[in-house]
């Protein structure tokens, strides 16, 4: 029942917001991952109908916004000179935000952070030969292994089955499709092998996994397929699944892109493009973007699904406060303290002053502190000799720690 009225309460929100302003959405942030060396870059290039023409490691992520011709449904940067010269009818209604990962083992523990709903996944494997650094040397020389072999054939699995888990982990049921590159480096019987064990190692793995990712197909294409009839099968299927996700062309409250152009605007003065929510609160109000906190959390998230930003902390839009205190009453007077500065900060914060009605029996939580905690993004502990000794404290510190694993984070 609880979350049933926080659902009705974020909707009746989102109302409000659409009420200021409304216009359609069509965008979505699309990730292209998957090992080092396989093609991602490439494949982004071929999306783009350019042949990519230095062959360099991608360091970290990088980001592009682009638009799709209508006729070839080939990307365009929006940054590129070519999109400025070309007239609006010419391009589909639709934004895409391209993230392409890094390959390399030392930038996964950060992916993770970006992997995110309401995205679209395009998960890259080489289908000719799968690469192995070897222990034994410091120079991380790479063997290489033909997909003949059936330990070549196990590794391309092992490091598919690594990114499907990785983004369902994250994301329930992701819509995403799967793409073999350098099958001009095939002979056709192993190619076949290829497709046989990628179709077995999916249907395996989705009667395992209830959030697996939702696979819109499987595409192989050459190693230089920038122009060929399969890179041009690939980009139209792929621009027709994009636009039959959910949410494509909905409403969305028009402060969205208000604020998406005050964020871009203050990137482009920053050489480190990181502001923290209290400095875009204020920028964004002082140009009226938004009248609460709550619809600048809103609208962030909106931003967060398009591939604008990367926000941090999105599970904090559904909670009524940002922080709730446990602690004993001897403490109440340092406790207002932390209270008034955190609220000072714009950080909603409760604490046993806020109770509508007293607790009326020692060491059972109420259902109003229960509420409290379960609608709060962060718990704090006060950890002093008299809570410790509280049984109202520890009553608080076991449901706290009860939420937080339902949350997925105990």
């Amino acid at each position: 029942m609880e979350e049933g009225k926080t659902n009705f309460k974020i909707f009746i929100d989102y109302l409000k917001d659409l009420g200021t302003g409304a216009e359609e959405n069509y965008r979505v942030k699309l990730l292209i991952v998957g090992f080092e060396n396989v093609g991602k870059t490439t494949l982004l290039y071929g999306l783009q109908e350019k042949k990519k023409t230095l062959n360099t490691a991608t360091d970290g992520i990088e980001m592009i916004s682009c638009q799709i011709k209508k006729k070839t449904k080939k990307f365009i940067s929006m940054e590129d000179e070519k999109f400025k010269k070309l007239k609006k009818d010419k391009l589909l209604k639709l934004n895409i935000s391209v993230w392409d990962f890094a390959g390399q083992v030392a930038f996964y523990s950060g992916h993770q952070f970006f992997l995110s709903h309401r995205s679209f996944y395009i998960i890259v494997f080489n289908a000719a030969e799968t690469k192995e650094p070897t222990q034994t040397h410091s120079s991380d020389k790479l063997s290489s292994y033909s997909h003949q072999d059936d330990r070549g054939i196990s590794i391309m699995k092992s490091q598919l089955k690594f990114w499907l888990l990785s983004i369902s982990a994250k994301v329930i049921n992701p819509p995403c499709v799967l793409v073999g590159t350098h099958i001009d480096q095939c002979k056709p019987e192993v190619l076949k092998r290829v497709q046989n064990e990628v179709e077995n190692l999916i249907q395996t793995m989705k009667t395992k996994h209830t959030s697996f990712p939702d696979i819109k197909g499987i595409f192989y294409l050459d190693s230089s397929s920038y122009t060929s009839k399969k890179m041009e099968t690939f980009r139209e299927s792929l621009v027709e699944e994009i636009f039959k996700l959910p949410g494509m062309g909905e409403k969305v409250p028009a402060l969205c892109s208000q604020l998406e152009a005050l964020v871009l605007e203050e990137r482009n003065k920053s050489p480190i493009p990181v502001k923290n929510f209290k400095t875009l609160s204020t920028i964004s109000m002082g140009f009226k973007i938004g009248s609460n906190m709550g619809q600048l959390w809103r609208s962030i998230k909106t931003l967060s699904d398009w591939g604008v930003v990367a926000h941090f902390g999105n599970e904090m839009l559904t909670f009524d406060h940002d922080v709730f205190l446990s602690y004993h009453q001897d403490n109440e007077e340092i406790v207002e303290r932390i209270k008034k500065n955190l609220e000072f900060e714009r950080i909603r914060t409760w604490s046993r002053k806020d109770l509508l009605k007293p607790v009326t029996k020692d060491g059972e939580l109420s259902s109003e502190v229960g509420r409290a905690i379960s609608h709060s993004g962060v718990f704090i502990f006060l950890a002093t000799k008299s809570s410790f000794d509280s049984i109202d404290c520890q009553q608080e510190i076991d449901f706290a720690y009860e939420k937080m694993t339902q949350r997925g984070l105990g």
